[in-house]
């Protein structure tokens, strides 16, 4: 039975890399946390958890003995800041809880040690962490191993007799394939990029400007032509269209073909042949000039920018231009087919826990906010399990 010490433990991402592996810890995991969502979702699905207090309350009074293992991700905010400012991100805000994490490791002296964090922090931070552990990084997008691109440093240690750390040498994963199309809910729904933006703690706010203006929070294009909410299961999803209305992705399977179902592609369904649907959403919300008079004209005409909000918060109506080409086809005869809008909505909670490696509805039981947050917080879990394997074949826990 391993021993677990797991700090800034979210919704417990160590425990379910663990458990992927089949690595046992029933019981021998402590976690210390202090969001209460996240605490939630993990006692959910590990009620055998140990939980202790915040970090900056964990002494030699109240931490376990003997543990085989000590991982966390302490807060990255301040690295991320740091990053336009001149101090270093280790001198104030959030991130100073690094020191936290080596004070509890020169108390514990695991056996073995994990700490990750971004790897769009200044050098000077990441050279004096290295330092401070005496140990080096090695840097892995998660998009190797799931449909995100996600570049993490990993500081992975394992004990000398002489109580120091040395680096354990972690070879760069094989590239499994995965792309963002794998992960939606819907299949039928259009992904314009083959791995999704970073999933943060705050996709929750995930908007058109976000993601045509600045290239983050992943939205996802939604096909269909005509009305909605045929389905009426409250999802933002293609399904919500009737079959015959429905646009397909051509990165997907064709839909089985039939005599005699209705609509303007029942027969056959319609495809998507190009990207230009992506080109004329680059019009109104893209970093070039065209884009930026487009946005202005639109403006003057409209007194707003060329995306409405859907009321549910969830997914916006783009319109577009007419006069630009159409994006859509009917194979029944090749007709080309003219759309008025196009619809783009948030990942979903499942897709994001897709894309993090979780299992389809971990974190279920509370608010959306709350769940978008735990998995932008939370680790990419199979590249912890990419790492407990290299480990495991040194200390052979399973």
């Amino acid at each position: 039975m391993v021993r677990v010490l797991s700090l800034f433990d979210g919704c417990a991402g160590a425990r379910q890399a663990l458990d992927s592996l089949g690595i046992r810890c029933l019981s021998t995991y402590f976690a210390s946390e202090i969001d209460k969502y996240a605490k939630e979702a993990a006692v959910k699905n590990y009620p055998d958890i140990h939980y202790l207090p915040d970090v900056t309350k964990l002494d030699e009074s109240n931490l376990p003995n003997h543990i085989d293992l000590m991982i966390g991700g302490s807060p990255c905010q301040s690295f991320s800041i740091a990053k336009r400012q001149k101090e270093s991100g280790l001198e104030k805000g959030k991130s100073t809880l690094f020191w936290e994490y080596v004070r509890i490791l020169n108390i514990v002296k695991p056996k073995v040690f994990i700490l990750e964090n971004v790897a769009s922090m200044k050098n000077i931070d990441k050279d004096k962490i290295s330092e401070v552990l005496g140990v080096n990084p090695v840097m892995i997008n998660s998009s190797l191993l799931t449909a995100q691109s996600r570049k993490r440093y990993y500081w992975v240690g394992k004990l000398r007799q002489d109580l120091t750390y040395e680096t354990i040498p972690i070879e760069q994963p094989l590239d499994e394939g995965i792309i963002l199309h794998d992960i939606l809910e819907d299949p039928n729904d259009y992904s314009d990029r083959l791995k999704s933006y970073c999933v943060t703690a705050t996709y929750q706010r995930a908007c058109p400007k976000d993601y045509f203006n600045h290239g983050q929070r992943q939205l996802i294009f939604m096909g269909g032509v005509g009305s909605k909410d045929w389905a009426k299961d409250g999802k933002n999803l293609s399904r919500n269209y009737p079959q015959g209305s429905r646009v397909y992705s051509s990165l997907g399977k064709a839909v089985t073909l039939s005599a005699n179902a209705g609509g303007i592609g029942g027969k056959t369904g319609m495809y998507e042949i190009n990207q230009e649907k992506y080109n004329q959403l680059l019009m109104y919300y893209g970093r070039s000039e065209e884009g930026k008079l487009a946005r202005k004209k639109h403006k003057e005409e409209n007194g707003k920018d060329g995306g409405s909000r859907d009321s549910n918060s969830r997914e916006w109506t783009i319109k577009q231009d007419q006069s630009k080409s159409p994006c859509v086809t009917s194979s029944t005869d090749a007709r080309i087919l003219q759309t008025q809008e196009c619809v783009v909505r948030k990942l979903t909670p499942i897709e994001c826990e897709r894309l993090q490696g979780m299992k389809d509805n971990y974190t279920e039981g509370v608010s959306n906010t709350q769940r978008y947050k735990m998995i932008g917080n939370g680790f990419t879990i199979p590249v912890i399990s990419y790492l407990l394997t290299q480990i495991n074949k040194e200390f052979e826990w399973v």
